[in-house]
């Protein structure tokens, strides 16, 4: 075993953030948006044979809303996600169970931390290696995504009314991605990797639930899905302790366009884990909080420890 494989846990500062090309045309706000999921990208659990539950990958990110001091609905958000991997045929195949929880907190309470709202997603991963290029992969599968207010007692407290909103939006994807490789080879390896991803929405709710009049009409029902084509640039440092990663993205829903930009910091370690301070900024069409349909602008700071073996 090499020495670097030894080392589980390794702790990354991003000191800058690179920009890169990235495009997303995406519909909603997709729990896993910030992320990747790439089990056969992980070449530490490769085999000849068939292989029954290889592996589970996990990440965790936790954040402020840097231009929320004024927000009702965006304070701090939490979120956790990752695969476990059922089953690998000679590491060209894979089966695994994916899925992410976000939660959003507002200011609405005493310590200006409120559970406001769940994001959540799971659903069945089916990758395999495309046959044309060997870093180039093939996914496929189904996801059911969901949000739920948490505790809305406060909406209540200052305005004198009840309020719920319930979103599902739920279907079969394809994604074809194309792993980092290495395309600059000096004192900091740049790699470059790219993905396109559609989601068709089968399955759909917009519930609006509010005791006052407020002519709100549902627009989730309204959309068939998203495409999402992305890309990232990645900066690795000879010793593995520290790397530099930026993206930027657009996003539109394949029913209604719309756009916004995503720039993000990630740290890459493909032995261990990392540990990284990231920033991101987001435009959502509709963020889901609120009764009627509203946009938001968020600028997001915080930390995230994943694992990169499978992920990206």
């Amino acid at each position: 075993m090499k020495k670097n494989e030894k080392i589980m846990l390794r702790f990354t500062i991003i000191v800058f953030l690179l920009p890169s090309i990235q495009t997303l045309l995406q519909a909603q706000n997709l729990p896993d948006r910030i992320i990747i999921l790439d089990p056969l990208g992980d070449t530490t659990l490769n085999s000849d044979r068939f292989t029954l539950l290889p592996g589970t990958r996990l990440y965790g990110e936790f954040g402020y809303y840097a231009n929320g001091e004024d927000d009702q609905t965006h304070q701090w958000n939490a979120k956790m996600g990752g695969y476990a991997e059922f089953a690998r045929w000679d590491s060209t195949w894979s089966i695994a169970l994916a899925g992410t929880m976000e939660v959003i907190m507002d200011p609405l309470n005493d310590i200006n931390f409120n559970p406001r709202a769940i994001f959540w997603e799971e659903g069945a991963l089916i990758s395999t290696r495309a046959p044309w290029n060997n870093h180039a992969g093939i996914q496929f599968g189904y996801t059911h995504r969901c949000k739920h207010d948490i505790d809305n007692i406060e909406v209540f407290k200052r305005e004198g009314s009840y309020e719920q909103r319930t979103l599902i939006y739920s279907g079969p994807f394809f994604r074809v991605l194309h792993r980092p490789t290495k395309f600059f080879d000096g004192p900091i390896d740049l790699y470059a990797g790219s993905a396109l991803r559609l989601d068709y929405f089968f399955h759909t709710l917009d519930n609006p639930w509010d005791d006052r009049e407020t002519g709100s009409q549902p627009n989730i029902e309204d959309l068939i899905g998203s495409l999402t084509a992305s890309a990232r640039l990645d900066g690795r440092f000879g010793n593995g302790w520290l790397g530099l990663h930026g993206s930027a993205s657009y996003m539109v829903t394949l029913a209604s366009p719309d756009e916004g930009t995503t720039l993000h910091g990630k740290a890459y370690n493909p032995t261990g884990s990392a540990f990284t301070i990231f920033a991101r900024g987001e435009w959502q069409r509709d963020a889901g909080i609120l009764m009627e349909p509203t946009p938001a602008s968020l600028i997001l700071l915080g930390v995230r420890a994943s694992s990169f073996g499978g992920m990206w």
